[in-house]
């Protein structure tokens, strides 16, 4: 079936982390590095500058949205967006200076590896969450020839979230009481 592509030896799932390595590979090449790091940088700034003031435009916003829950999400939303395309059109004006510069070889060549580079991590991430479910009792997935020499890396970022939720869940449990009472003002005070 799907488990053998034409007798070439390769599961379905080896196509697929080929077809994402490919994709990846050829918007890198196609979008130069340049672009690709400025797309990247506008997406993370956007992100943040929603996290930092989505809730101040949602309050402007309840007057509209009578929901605070929705306003918040229409806020936070609205500043993302707005960012992201500001910020894409600045990008794009960078860019384009670039472009002027007559580095667009090496721009292309370095946007390949950054393509690269985001389909490893976009894999391995994909890899790491499949952990999770019965992904990896599946013959499909046990008949792969790419995810063995992915195993290392996934194993990486399995041991950093498991170090990270463990430093989590100890501030989590050194919290309550003793923490609270240091900051938080008592009634004798």
């Amino acid at each position: 079936m799907l488990d053998s592509v034409a007798g070439s030896g390769l599961a379905w799932v080896d196509l697929a982390v080929l077809g994402v390595v490919i994709l990846s590979l050829g918007i890198g090449i196609a979008r130069g590095l340049v672009r690709e790091l400025l797309s990247l940088v506008s997406w993370v700034l956007a992100a943040w500058f929603a996290w930092l003031y989505g809730d101040d435009l949602a309050v402007l916003l309840q007057s509209w949205v009578k929901s605070k829950h929705l306003s918040l999400i229409t806020g936070s939303m609205a500043v993302f967006f707005g960012s992201l395309l500001a910020l894409s059109i600045g990008g794009s004006l960078i860019n384009r200076l670039f472009h002027a510069t007559g580095l667009t070889g090496m721009n292309r060549l370095m946007g390949a590896v950054f393509g690269l580079a985001r389909a490893l991590v976009v894999i391995v991430l994909i890899l790491f969450a499949a952990r999770f479910t019965l992904a990896p009792t599946q013959d499909w997935y046990n008949r792969s020839v790419l995810i063995p020499y992915l195993e290392p890396s996934v194993n990486w970022v399995m041991g950093q979230a498991a170090d990270m939720f463990e430093d989590q869940s100890a501030l989590r449990n050194a919290q309550p009481a003793a923490i609270l009472k240091a900051v938080a003002p008592t009634k004798e005070q």
